[in-house]
């Protein structure tokens, strides 16, 4: 996958999501039974796209929110996607490789550290900055003008209070609430994205 630094024409460059209650959640769900495989699929899927449910433990199994397999590939071509989450990195990542939405993703933070989601965003602003000097050598222009400012990017999470605590961290950084579980789904956060921000992303 490309670097967001190939993908100078949308305004966006750059789009961490959270993942519990953003793009999966959990349900109860008896046929899984006591001692279930973790991170198996549960039911039938087209094995080309990945299941829409995950094992997640004794009864419990972890939901993809409706629309995201459409979203995430779409908003991959535009801009460099992360997720940031405050549970354990492997499992969160386990989690993206079962249901197949991890090739959507450049890189993830998650940990169980607590370290704020404010601190987070601005780790991946970090990394997204720092792999340009892959590309450009030191005190090239093109560094300077592609080096990502906040206002470029977008963090997506269901909980106001870390929505609100980023917004105050990283001043500039544009937070949207998830609440995409109900009916239209995922595909409602271009809605979204338009009437808080004014932005299409769908034109890109």
């Amino acid at each position: 996958m490309n670097m967001a630094q190939n993908k100078n024409d949308c305004p966006i460059k750059l789009i961490c999501f959270d993942l519990d209650d953003t793009l999966i959640y959990t349900e109860d769900d008896e046929r899984v039974g006591d001692t279930p495989l973790k991170f198996s699929p549960v039911g039938n899927f087209n094995p080309d796209v990945g299941p829409e449910r995950v094992v997640d433990g004794p009864n419990k199994v972890q939901v993809l929110v409706p629309g995201v397999r459409e979203v995430l590939p779409r908003l991959a071509e535009i801009s460099t996607l992360t997720w940031v989450s405050m549970g354990p990195q492997w499992q969160m990542k386990r989690f993206c490789e079962a249901f197949n939405i991890d090739q959507y993703f450049n890189w993830e933070l998650g940990a169980y550290d607590r370290q704020d989601k404010g601190e987070k965003v601005e780790l991946c602003i970090e990394h997204y900055n720092a792999s340009l000097l892959a590309k450009f050598h030191y005190g090239a222009p093109q560094l300077s003008q592609q080096r990502l400012r906040r206002e470029e990017v977008l963090f997506i999470d269901d909980n106001l209070g870390y929505l609100g605590r980023v917004e105050s961290y990283m001043h500039g950084v544009k937070v949207l609430w998830a609440h995409y579980r109900s009916e239209g789904g995922f595909q409602n956060l271009y809605r979204d994205i338009k009437e808080q921000f004014g932005l299409d992303l769908k034109k890109f």
